[in-house]
């Protein structure tokens, strides 16, 4: 490994190296998606190099887990070379592997993973709650469309509508969100992202947004709706879902980041699974 390890930006010509590790080394975090690190490159400081046959993505202060065929190795050659460096959302079965380092569990980063056909279906009565909004929703009679290059300006005008709401410029974290979603929307088609949304008359009142994680895990990245249209993040959800090829059994939809609200909803959709993540440091 390099004395110095040399970094840099990641841009749109790094999509197909990207795409052999990603290929060859298929991940559980939604973090390491090229789309997720590209959308988000400006706000975290994105950079990336290679060592030792592994891909290694930093921000402006952590490393994330390399991916390649032995990331515990590649996090303890790292940390044996500078003492103060610091991995974060490093995978449970990793951070397991690096005993004599530090592990910290970071909770707010853990992923939510359900069953596609739980998410589907709907059963039981458990459900029913979400079953009745959808209902609600089913009301204002909502057509259902397909990301594509003829409806995408529909989609920057509801989140254009929501940061107003939301008051995005005053608020650092949504700006950011809507640089990344921005990001996203320009390059759906190069990504091979799968967007739905959910047309109000004239209007797109909900979408979301995902793509291929591993070969049996669909991630969705972005979620918008508006709540002048009751149950529409449940309908929103339920057509989503409905659009993921069949092949995929599991929809990760990402973390709560530690917010109260955020945890709720997500467990309200009861998980089979969370993708456990830790911070690992030598101190």
């Amino acid at each position: 490994m390099p004395t110095i390890m040399q970094f840099r930006p990641i841009t749109l010509d790094d999509k197909s190296l990207f795409d052999k590790y990603l290929g060859n080394f298929p991940q559980n975090a939604s973090e390491l998606t090229f789309t997720n690190l590209f959308a988000w490159r400006k706000a975290k400081k994105h950079e990336f190099t290679e060592i030792d046959s592994h891909l290694l993505v930093k921000t402006g202060s952590f490393y994330y887990q390399p991916i390649g065929a032995s990331p515990s190795k590649i996090i303890r050659k790292i940390i044996d070379k500078e003492s103060k460096a610091v991995f974060e959302r490093v995978e449970k079965k990793i951070a397991q592997q690096l005993e004599g380092l530090k592990t910290k569990e970071q909770r707010g980063m853990f992923d939510y993973v359900y069953r596609i056909s739980d998410l589907t279906e709907l059963k039981g009565n458990k459900f029913e709650p979400k079953r009745n909004l959808i209902k609600q929703c089913e009301k204002y009679q909502p057509e259902v469309c397909m990301l594509n290059e003829g409806n995408i300006h529909e989609f920057f005008q509801l989140q254009k509508k929501w940061c107003s709401l939301k008051s995005c410029e005053e608020n650092k974290p949504l700006q950011h969100e809507n640089e990344a979603i921005t990001e996203t929307l320009n390059n759906f088609r190069e990504f091979k992202l799968l967007g739905i949304c959910i047309r109000k008359e004239d209007a797109v009142a909900g979408f979301a947004i995902g793509e291929q994680l591993n070969n049996n895990v669909f991630v969705e990245h972005f979620e918008k709706g508006d709540t002048m249209f009751k149950g529409i993040y449940q309908y929103v959800l339920k057509e989503f879902v409905k659009a993921i090829p069949s092949h995929f059994k599991y929809l990760n939809r990402e973390q709560d980041l530690g917010i109260p609200g955020i945890r709720k909803a997500k467990e309200s959709y009861y998980p089979v699974k969370l993708v456990e993540k830790y911070r690992v440091s030598s101190e």
